[in-house]
């Protein structure tokens, strides 16, 4: 399929952006996870906001605990050695915007990871339907409400 996109840099919802919301900083939502590697990368499908599949490379699972329960997440490779992690929460579609969050994460380092969920953020679909982002994977839906990392646009965006 063929796209055309145009840039309108006068447009009252870019010149009417109120910015972008956060959760105040959370020293317990900063933790250290064991990286499970995959030997090889494993390819999981990873389906876009507009119901595409795409397959892209697992780089291992991130296993760790947060307010005393265990959880694992998918970790996807990304450019250079950083972990590139999509995820969904109990919190997605309430406090934080309902098709989940991104998060990255320094290189593994002696078969650990750290996952600060203070710099979790939307993906650009969150403030216009014009973009196509990846969803979470099945497996990296939480039970757990991260109230961390940026929140629910503000209602002044065009979703």
């Amino acid at each position: 399929r063929y796209g055309i996109r145009l840039w309108d840099r006068g447009h009252p919802q870019r010149t009417n952006f109120a910015g972008r919301r956060w959760f105040p900083i959370r020293e317990d939502m900063c933790v250290v996870g064991h990286f499970m590697p995959h030997e090889p990368p494993r390819p999981i499908e990873i389906t876009n906001i507009l119901g595409d599949i795409e397959e892209m490379q697992a780089a291992g699972r991130v296993e760790f605990e947060l307010a005393g329960q265990q959880h694992s997440l998918e970790a996807l490779s990304s450019k250079g050695e950083q972990l590139f992690i999509i995820m969904r929460d109990a919190s997605s579609g309430q406090a934080t915007y309902a098709m989940g969050r991104f998060l990255m994460s320094a290189a593994p380092q002696a078969g650990l990871v750290t996952l600060d969920f203070n710099r979790a953020y939307n993906p650009p679909c969150a403030f216009t339907t014009f973009a196509t982002c990846p969803m979470p994977p099945r497996e990296n839906h939480l039970l757990i409400a991260i109230e961390a990392g940026e929140r629910m646009p503000d209602k002044n965006v065009d979703r």
